[in-house]
């Protein structure tokens, strides 16, 4: 039986915040390791204006079945049971929604819903579908739990009583110290303890500067960049502190934005004991950390910067162009050759499969992980390519008002072969002797009908579910 955490068992309650599984349950003990953390401000939030909430994150739990999750909301039978739901979770969002209580009202929002706000209501409207949130659900669910009329919430999505699809506008939602720090009995896995660490996650930022081709962040954050307060940061940082956790992992997009800002928090760190004391990883981007001076490059390893993780994507300089990355496979290279030089671990995230990727791009990608994972001791993810919804690649390929039957077949996510047989063979025997230095993972590919099929490798290497700092 799954578990829905943060809730009092005392009371009715009030709503379930979900985050279905990507697949029907893990066929192993894996388990991702990064809580629902935006689950998790939204139950903080409700909770802390006395609504019973609590959170089930199925992917935090090992063989989380779809028949769990559904005899786990059906046996609490809560006002509400709202979904955040990203592309890959969609298709068991829509499942679990179509054999819940039939008298438990719907919430759904998260990315693909946010991108797809019509397609997702008609999708829900045969269960009993409440409403849809466009983006940002924190200006929105209190309003929900207290029965404000579906007309006056921000940002809602629904059909009337004659049927009509309403859209309501979208509101800029208000600033970061406006909303609680996130109520931790809401996650299953933070604290995390890992050898010597105790691990906790934060988000001190949300939202991303740049408009990468693939990437559909933009469809629920359209406002900018909102960035949280250093001094409220480093507050509970020194809380956390205080309770024996030694290790950070910051969730944001790019934690690290300029020099300017980690000065900052260096001296906010040192201010209030930490500096030394603990240790973080986070994200930022190549042209990001290129740009760091020796001594901001030193201020990283005295923070005691564990890991950084950047979007290398690929190895190939046409792609990165035709994508938006803005630097080179040159400059990628020269980031992860500074941040070795100071000791501080680097994760990349490489990408197979773009839309105008032919099969020496591919190569040139795998051979450039393996390059950095050789050299410089990098640690590299490579997935495979999917259109999600929202993004400038859908937009441009699929179009503006695609039919339900061409984007529930884009979700189902299927593999792809090669154009022979015997390149898909020359691909597995090239990768088998770099598995030692190249964390590869996720095998499944899709191929929509309007990418040719002979672009996408088949059988990548299932390593781990997410790359994991440590």
């Amino acid at each position: 039986m799954v578990q829905v955490v943060g809730y009092d068992k005392s009371k009715k309650i009030d709503l379930i915040l979900i985050g279905a599984p990507t697949s029907d349950g893990y066929k192993s003990q894996d388990i991702r390791e990064i809580p629902a953390y935006g689950l998790g401000i939204l139950a903080t939030i409700a909770k802390n204006k006395g609504y019973n909430v609590g959170v089930l994150d199925a992917e935090a739990q090992p063989r989380s079945s779809l028949e769990d999750i559904v005899s786990t909301i059906n046996g609490l039978n809560p006002r509400f049971v709202g979904f955040s739901s990203n592309t890959p979770m969609y298709t068991n969002t829509l499942k679990i929604c179509s054999v819940i209580n039939r008298n438990i009202p719907i919430i759904i929002g998260g990315v693909h819903a946010s991108a797809l706000p019509r397609q997702t209501a008609e999708d829900l409207r045969e269960n009993n579908f409440y409403l849809l949130i466009r983006g940002p659900a924190e200006d929105s669910i209190i309003d929900i739990l207290a029965g404000i009329p579906k007309e006056q919430i921000n940002s809602a999505v629904f059909f009337d009583s004659d049927g009509n699809f309403i859209e309501n506008c979208r509101k800029r939602v208000g600033n970061f110290q406006d909303y609680p720090k996130v109520d931790r009995s809401f996650f299953i896995n933070d604290p995390m303890s890992i050898d010597d660490k105790v691990i906790s996650f934060l988000l001190s930022s949300r939202g991303c500067f740049y408009d990468c081709s693939f990437c559909s962040i933009h469809t629920t954050w359209e406002q900018g960049v909102m960035f949280r307060e250093t001094e409220d940061l480093i507050n509970e940082m020194k809380e956390l502190y205080s309770k024996g956790v030694n290790s950070f992992r910051f969730l944001d997009d790019l934690f690290l934005v300029n020099a300017h800002r980690f000065r900052g928090f260096c001296e906010k760190l040192d201010e209030r004991g930490l500096l030394g004391r603990i240790e973080w990883a986070a994200n930022s981007r190549v042209n990001i950390v290129n740009k760091f001076s020796e001594r901001d490059m030193s201020l990283l390893k005295e923070s005691r910067c564990s890991g950084m993780g950047l979007g290398l994507e690929s190895g190939s300089d046409s792609v990165l162009n035709s994508i938006g990355k803005g630097f080179t496979s040159l400059e990628g290279e020269r980031a992860i050759e500074l941040l070795a030089k100071k000791g501080i671990k680097t994760y990349g995230y490489f990408i197979l499969g773009f839309p105008d990727e032919g099969e020496e791009e591919i190569k040139q990608t795998i051979e450039f992980a393996y390059h950095l994972s050789k050299k410089y001791g990098l640690r590299a993810g490579i997935v495979p390519y999917k259109l999600y919804p929202g993004s400038r690649d859908y937009r441009k390929i699929i179009g503006k008002n695609p039919s339900r039957e061409k984007v529930h077949k884009l979700l189902q996510f299927k593999p792809a072969l090669l154009t022979r047989a015997e390149d898909s063979d020359q691909v597995k025997k090239f990768l088998k002797g770099r598995e030692r230095y190249t964390v590869i993972h996720d095998p499944n590919f899709f191929n929509p009908s309007s990418i040719s099929t002979d672009k996408i490798v088949e059988h990548i290497r299932n390593f781990y579910l997410r790359t994991r700092f440590s």
